[in-house]
């Protein structure tokens, strides 16, 4: 309840945060992993949103309520993937779960193709993984990649998402936004000017430049960038750099959209157990279901709270993030302490005054290749630079060779073999 210590511990934490030895949840894993978790053939108390489909993923009506949800089968990522990528069923996936998961799964194929026809951007970057072993130590490192069941759930919580903010919306209760604004003209224009460095083709960049000015057709013409490098070498250094060229998603008392789903009226429902901003939105909800949703004044009041709120968690998410990244990075320098003197090829992502990041991309880290050794380095407009006859600039491919590893800031050295160039 709003106000109980369990309410002030869970705020203070804002979010679960998941490290590759631990997780840390918001709420006690007795309440996270016990009674507010699905268990297969057990009740338990849901708050539901239940939507009508037309036949190609239109929604035609929804509802909000309290249930009481009964599981029939607890299933996994890897195991799903297989039966809805080749049709082989897993031995304890039941006849009418199997047909009902794969008449979901053909429906999120509709519901994910409706988006993209709103402008919404569909970047398919891996996240980092880190497998240990028994002893705690970096077994691997390694890109985790979106399968059919993954994008299948992803496209039910958007789906549930956008309904639960509509049914706020609709009975004139304020609602804690999950807002993501349109990128800067100065950003878009940076990444303007590193597509044109690494030789995006002139008509693209027409297509571009128009897309920036207007600021018509934007998310169409950055989702085709995308995919005109999908499947090459740069594929991910292209992505990353679009995805440095828009702002970062927030909380909000007010709607200013989300310009990376295409839509308007989104909020974060689904995750009541490991986020607070759901469970802020789940007791709003109960105030409608309760008819508690008070006066003009009281409503007022609420939408300070969550102006205040909305500025809270997205610092609180905004640390957890950098907590989980710079952990990821001390499991890679580690892992990398076995690959002193192996040579990997990787993208250049930057050139600065003193040396060039390298990212490398199986497996994925990223190192320093400093300039103090080398003889007059000439940096030209800190997108190239020349090295004696050689000419690297951001965009390249180049071979690397690991030098030197501090495991405890989780920094990689790199230095140039031979040529370098691949």
């Amino acid at each position: 309840k709003k106000g109980s210590l369990l309410d002030a511990e869970a705020r203070a934490r804002g979010f679960s945060v998941y490290f590759p030895e631990l997780a840390i949840p918001m709420l006690p894993e007795v309440l996270s992993n016990g009674v507010m978790s699905l268990k297969p053939n057990e009740d338990r108390l849901a708050m539901a949103v239940e939507i009508r489909l037309g036949p190609r993923g239109k929604v035609l009506d929804f509802d909000c309520f309290e249930a009481v949800i009964h599981s029939k089968a607890r299933l996994t990522y890897e195991g799903l993937n297989p039966f809805l990528e080749k049709g082989t069923c897993p031995e304890n996936l039941q006849a009418d779960v199997a047909e009902r998961v794969m008449d979901l799964y053909r429906m999120s194929l509709h519901l994910a193709k409706n988006r993209r026809k709103k402008g919404a951007l569909d970047f398919d970057i891996p996240e980092v993984g880190v497998a240990l072993d028994k002893a705690g130590e970096v077994e691997k490192v390694y890109r985790k990649q979106r399968g059919p069941a993954e994008r299948l759930i992803e496209e039910a919580m958007l789906c549930a998402n956008h309904a639960s903010c509509s049914y706020i919306e609709k009975h004139g209760m304020p609602v804690l936004y999950r807002v993501h604004e349109e990128p800067s003209t100065d950003d878009l224009m940076a990444l303007y000017e590193t597509l044109k460095e690494i030789g995006l083709e002139k008509d693209e960049l027409s297509v571009l430049s128009r897309s920036i000015r207007t600021k018509k057709s934007l998310p169409v013409t950055l989702q085709n960038l995308s995919n005109i490098f999908a499947g090459t070498p740069l594929a991910g250094f292209v992505n990353q750099h679009i995805l440095r060229a828009l702002k970062r998603a927030k909380y909000n008392a007010e709607d200013h959209g989300h310009f990376g789903l295409g839509t308007d009226c989104y909020t974060h429902f689904t995750s009541p157990i490991r986020r607070y901003s759901d469970l802020i939105v789940h007791r709003i909800l109960k105030q409608v279901f309760h008819g508690l949703t008070g006066s003009e004044k009281e409503k007022g009041k609420l939408n300070g709270y969550l102006t205040y709120m909305g500025n809270e968690i997205s610092d609180r998410e905004k640390k957890t993030d950098d907590a989980m990244y710079e952990v990821i990075k001390l499991k890679t320098a580690a892992y990398m302490q076995r690959h002193i003197g192996d040579t990997f090829s990787g993208v250049v992502t930057s050139i600065l005054a003193f040396g060039m990041f390298v990212e490398i991309v199986d497996p994925p880290f990223d190192g320093l290749v400093t300039f103090s050794d080398m003889r007059n380095p000439r940096i030209e407009e800190g997108r190239s630079v020349r090295i004696g006859k050689r000419a690297i600039s951001i965009g390249d491919v180049i071979r690397v060779r690991v030098s030197n590893v501090d495991p405890v800031k989780g920094h990689v050295d790199f230095t140039l073999p031979g040529k370098g160039l691949s």
